[in-house]
């Protein structure tokens, strides 16, 4: 084989070059080869290349030689090793090339990925390249990659699936996966994951990744710290929330640069039917959220923050959700700053103060009323029923009431029921006046308690008095108070009982009506219908015979007369009426038994026997028993006069019991 003298002149000026034929006989040498390797210069030398190889490039060497004879182009290049032949540099390596002084460039190409090497290795984040395949076969991967994940730099971390938490990495590929379908061009996303060290533990990375071709390059962060710090935030903001709603507060942050009003918990009410609302304060007026009464102290309220205000209140009126009508806001705010100290955010609470700015209207107004009253008062006492405690007391009575007692109200009471508080009141006044009594009224929502009674003055004179006692918690200490006004009402009482008595009696006996007999025997029998009772109807004997011989006026005096023994003969509690004519009811309240009935009947019989100017005035009586005969006054009313007027049947003057 030859070679032509163009191919030789452009080799010539080549610093290495040479050629060699199809069997790797030397055809050709540079002269500084031949200087360098101590090649003879003999053009025809069979396997100098062979015999002259570094031994670790043989088979190289071979195979890129067959390599060259299957190429049909005309330029061909390769790199092997040739020992000089020298005594003084024996065994030193050489590439030869036909292009350059390779041995410069690849020692300088070495030390680059030297270089690159121990500066990816000291880059303080996982650096890998990965292949997209199922599991994600890591093709490189640095020092801190090993050590982010707890691995020792000789440790083999075969792929991605295999650091990654089993239930996270499907998705984790789905989503690097998606990238590349999206991607047009060139560029960067991130993803968050936690991962498994070789220890067992669990952190949370990041990692930004970049594709190059089918593979992917990614670096990778250890943000375990971080992820917990977020959760502490987290759940420290919902503790703040939770803490806010069990205070009854709800928290809104206003971004002060894009005048934003957010809410911190969707499910809060305070802005109506919107999260979020932007160009705070000025667009409230059109949403129809802040009462025109207060629109001026809303617009003050936000204003303050855009001054830079550091903090301030506010109480307003806005509409709330799931509300007809407005409720009344409390509101106070504190600003949060930049790194430039200015203001970015205001951290606002609200609280629904509807309920206690009534009670402090209530609470003055009562004030208001109570003082004016105090005038004309027998007593007035301001009562921390919460601690027991009398505050206030002012009252003609103070200096009989012991000072050391003078601060429980409990005793104050009792001590007026001793001392001023008449005999038969006294167990209805302690009812009244007894702390648990008006806790529970409270919390019934009974604002207002009121108690008449009789009372003894200073000359030990019985007259009618009121205690009021007022109900309301004390907007500043959220105890329960009790406002007790004791006003005499004695002529008012002496008047309403007289037209009450009017009402309720027979204008000529003074006994009780048919209409009010009927109401309170029905009202007994409700109340003690397990109890014996006993109804009587009486009818006088003659009296019509009285009426035509004597005269009316004569037949009314007999009537009266008839009322006063009954009087005299009715126990305390029975009741008894004149319903017309000369007909009489009488209604005895808790019997013994039926021998007692009969004996009060024969009682009655006898004493209603009389003679008037001649004529015999006696009374036919019948009678019957509740619930045995019924338990409606009407029912009992029927069997009463049914039984008298049977007895009438069979003689007049005597009694007969229904069913006998």
């Amino acid at each position: 084989m030859s070679i032509s003298t163009d191919i030789l002149h452009q080799m010539e000026i080549l610093k290495y070059a040479g050629a060699v034929d199809r069997e790797n006989e030397i055809l050709y040498l540079s002269s500084y080869m031949q200087r360098e390797t101590g090649l003879p210069s003999t053009n025809r030398m069979k396997n100098v290349v062979v015999n002259y190889s570094q031994f670790c490039d043989w088979s190289h060497t071979k195979q890129t030689a067959f390599d060259l004879q299957l190429v049909k182009t005309t330029n061909h290049h390769a790199y092997y090793r040739l020992q000089k032949i020298s005594t003084t540099t024996a065994g030193q390596m050489f590439l030869m090339t036909n292009i350059d002084d390779i041995l410069t460039i690849d020692m300088k190409q070495n030390y680059d990925r030297l270089q690159n090497k121990k500066l990816t290795n000291n880059i303080p984040c996982g650096l890998f390249k990965a292949a997209l395949d199922e599991s994600m076969t890591l093709l490189y991967h640095n020092l801190y990659f090993n050590k982010t994940f707890g691995y020792d730099p000789t440790d083999a971390i075969s792929d991605i699936q295999q650091i990654v938490l089993p239930n996270e990495f499907m998705q984790l590929l789905k989503d690097i996966r998606s990238h590349k379908i999206t991607a047009s061009d060139t560029y960067y996303f991130e993803e968050e994951n936690r991962c498994i060290k070789k220890d067992g533990s669990i952190i949370w990375v990041l990692c930004r990744y970049a594709y190059e071709g089918n593979d992917i390059f990614g670096a990778v962060f250890d943000i375990t710290d971080r992820k917990l710090i977020e959760d502490r935030l987290r759940i420290s903001e919902q503790e703040y929330r939770i803490a806010m709603k069990q205070l009854n507060k709800t928290l809104l942050r206003y971004h002060i640069p894009t005048k934003t009003l957010s809410m911190g918990d969707p499910d809060d009410r305070v802005l109506g039917d919107y999260t979020e609302v932007k160009n705070v304060p000025e667009c409230v007026q059109n949403m129809n959220l802040v009462a025109k009464e207060s629109l001026e102290e809303y617009m003050r309220f936000y204003h303050a923050m855009l001054e830079g205000v550091p903090q301030g209140s506010a109480m307003f009126k806005l509409r709330v959700k799931d509300r007809d009508d407005y409720a009344w806001i409390k509101a106070h705010y504190f600003l949060t700053y930049d790194k430039e100290k200015h203001p970015v955010t205001s951290i606002i609470s609200y609280e629904d103060y509807t309920e206690e700015y009534d009670q402090e209207l209530s609470y003055q107004r009562w004030i208001q009323i109570f003082e004016n009253q105090k005038a004309n008062a027998i007593a007035y006492y301001e009562y921390d029923i919460t601690k027991d405690q009398l505050e206030v007391m002012e009252s003609t009575v103070i200096p009989e009431i012991p000072f050391a007692k003078r601060r429980s109200f409990t005793f104050v009471a009792q001590y007026a029921v001793n001392n001023f508080v008449y005999a038969k009141d006294r167990k209805k006044y302690l009812t009244i006046f007894d702390r648990q009594y008006l806790l529970s009224c409270y919390y019934q929502k009974k604002f207002v308690v009121t108690c008449e009674h009789r009372r003894y003055d200073v000359k030990k004179h019985i007259y009618w008095a009121k205690a009021e006692i007022q109900l309301m918690e004390d907007p500043y200490t959220k105890h329960i108070k009790g406002f007790v006004l004791i006003q005499d009402i004695d002529k008012i009482k002496c008047r309403e009982l007289e037209v009450q008595l009017e009402l309720e009696s027979d204008s000529l006996t003074g006994l009780l009506n048919r209409k009010t007999i009927a109401e309170k025997v029905d009202y007994i029998l409700q109340e003690q219908e397990e109890e014996l009772h006993a109804l009587i109807m009486l009818d006088l004997d003659n009296f019509k015979q009285l009426n035509d011989k004597l005269g009316h006026m004569q037949g009314d005096e007999v009537l009266r007369d008839v009322a006063q023994i009954l009087r005299g003969l009715m126990r305390s509690h029975d009741l008894c009426a004149r319903i017309g004519g000369d007909e009489y009811i009488l209604f005895l309240k808790d019997i013994c038994n039926r021998e007692a009935l009969r004996k009060k009947l024969q009682q009655l019989s006898d004493a209603l026997s009389f003679n008037v100017d001649g004529i015999t005035i006696s009374a036919s009586l019948g009678a019957c028993l509740a619930p045995e005969h019924g338990d409606n006054f009407m029912t009992l009313y029927q069997k009463a006069d049914e039984a008298m007027y049977a007895r009438k049947r069979n003689g007049r003057h005597g009694f007969r019991i229904y069913g006998e």
